[in-house]
């Protein structure tokens, strides 16, 4: 497809360049394709040289350069093949050699066209000569080669590096430096820039390098992992990946499989810690489009919730920081449904009560809203509530007594939740010096605190009179806190005491309840309910 000439001509830099490639494409369009050829290669040489000129205040090498091309224009002499070739050289650097190889060509049409001869200049040449022209000179900025790169990584020692702190402005400053250089510059740059990651002492400097290198993503995008493999590989920098990833966690689009692997076994090293480094920063790679894909997503989900074995008999059992991690997930918008699932799939384990000490355990469950898992958690605390080392018992109260009743009280088992109940009478009236003194202060609380338990339990005793619990229960130890459970359960409390009269006769434990009844509803004056109950007792 023919390239529009005209928008050509927008692309044009310098404004002076501009003016003479307008007067080529008249030329051109006119039908005079000699001169189109001629004037086009005389904007070249003259925007080539204005570049030169530009650079000559701070190189010694480019003044050299530019005082050569004024000599030349003093006597009259050509210059302009002179100067492609100085351009092209390792000193100058500002032409590779396909672009060296172009403009000499054109060169060689211009002579042709401007000397008499049988050369017939057709509109496609000169077309050809006109957009070679501004391609490789005039719609660039002065670009500079390998002898330049120096100069960036010293200008990182300033503070002013990046004058701004939003991070798609720092992108476009990248760009617009690596803007500046010849491709085949780019990557000994960004190589050389990597090195002063790994190098420098300048903690300003390694942070603007840091932050260039991480930026520059999208201007090397195929090659880009190159430049940072090893501080993937080597694990004397791994503090280094992080920050280049915490800067643009889009890096990680740009890396093979190989090296995603290699990032999640460095994340299984850090499980095993005491804490985790630079979790936040870790929480942004777990939740990047890159580790929630098909390939990754499960491997990752195994490794965090690979939670560590816990005991009951460790009296300070370590943290596993895998809880704090999980927990921290849960509550970030990128998580995904399906790693959601997968890690609540993670959960399903054995836990124990240990386990569910752990303050982030407790706020996983509550993120997880699972029944599952809520029936594991209980079962944990109903093991041990009625254990005959009252420190177990105790430990289990605290549990039981960090999460909501809201969160679960609907989504656990009816029998769990009438074998708490029990044991946690059996526990609060032990025939013992020893027992769990927070869960006898629970019993006496719990049917403030807990009136559904309560009133499950009851539910069970009085609607099956044939369960051997009603045996174990209606009896003069724990006359005092049935009562007290029976009257606070108001909708089936008259219901109740008739069952209780008919049982009066045959089961003492009933008749102490009663008379436990009666003792409360004598004393509550101010309570029309307990008293409308004293005709029955």
């Amino acid at each position: 497809m023919l390239r529009d000439m005209e928008e050509l001509l927008n692309s044009v830099y310098d404004d002076d360049v501009r003016a003479y490639l307008k007067e080529a494409l008249k030329c051109y369009m006119s039908g005079s394709y000699r001169a189109c050829v001629i004037m086009s290669v005389i904007a070249g040489g003259y925007d080539l040289h204005k570049k030169v000129k530009s650079l000559a205040g701070s190189n010694n090498r480019f003044k050299e350069l530019d005082d050569e091309i004024e000599k030349k224009k003093s006597a009259l002499e050509v210059y302009e093949k002179y100067l492609v070739e100085q351009c092209a050289t390792e000193e100058i650097d500002m032409l590779n050699n396909n672009e060296l190889k172009e403009l000499q060509r054109c060169l060689d049409t211009r002579n042709d066209c401007a000397h008499p001869s049988n050369f017939i200049c057709s509109p496609e040449k000169a077309r050809d000569v006109y957009s070679s022209i501004i391609d490789i000179l005039a719609a660039k900025p002065v670009l500079f080669g390998c002898k330049h790169m120096k100069n960036v990584i010293d200008e990182m020692e300033e503070k002013t590096f990046f004058p701004v702190i939003d991070s798609n402005k720092m992108k476009v400053i990248v760009e617009d430096k690596l803007g500046q250089f010849q491709k085949k510059a780019i990557e000994p740059l960004l190589k050389s820039i990597g090195n002063t990651i790994k190098n420098t002492k300048s903690t300003v400097q390694k942070d603007n390098a840091m932050r260039f290198l991480a930026l520059s993503t999208d201007f090397i995008s195929e090659r880009y992992e190159n430049f940072i493999t090893d501080f993937i590989e080597k694990d004397q920098y791994e503090g280094e990946l992080l920050r280049l990833l915490d800067i643009n966690i889009d890096i990680l689009i740009y890396l093979s499989d190989i090296n995603i692997e290699k990032i999640i076994c460095k994340l299984e090293t850090n499980l095993t810690a005491s804490e985790i480094s630079n979790i936040e920063v870790w929480i942004k790679i777990i939740l990047s489009d890159k580790l929630q894909d098909e390939k990754f997503i499960g491997s990752v989900a195994k490794n965090i919730t690979s939670f560590k074995d816990k005991s009951l008999f460790t009296d300070s059992p370590n943290s596993d920081v895998r809880f704090q991690l999980v927990y921290s997930i849960l509550q970030n918008e990128k998580c995904l449904e399906k790693f959601r699932n997968m890690i609540r799939n993670g959960c399903y384990k054995q836990f124990n009560l240990a386990h569910f000490e752990e303050f982030y355990l407790q706020n996983i469950l509550i993120q997880l809203d699972d029944n599952i898992l809520y029936e594991t958690w209980l079962k944990a605390i109903n093991c041990y509530i009625n254990s005959s080392n009252f420190n177990y018992g105790n430990r289990a109260v605290n549990v039981f007594t960090s999460i909501a009743k809201e969160y679960w009280i609907d989504k656990v088992s009816l029998e769990l939740k009438i074998s708490l109940v029990m044991n946690i009478l059996r526990q609060g009236k032990k025939d013992s010096n020893y027992y769990s003194h927070d869960c006898a202060e629970l019993m006496w609380n719990l049917d403030k605190k807990y009136p559904k338990l309560v009133e499950t339990f009851l539910d069970h005793i009085f609607e099956n009179k044939e369960n051997n619990d009603i045996n174990e229960f209606l009896v003069d130890k724990y006359a005092k806190i049935i009562s007290r459970y029976i009257v606070s359960y108001e909708s089936k409390t008259e219901s109740i005491i008739n069952q209780l009269i008919e049982l009066r006769d045959s089961n003492l434990g009933a008749k102490s309840i009663l008379d436990e009844i009666k003792e409360v509803v004598v004393n509550s004056f101010q309570d029309e309910f307990k008293k409308s109950l004293l005709p029955k007792l």
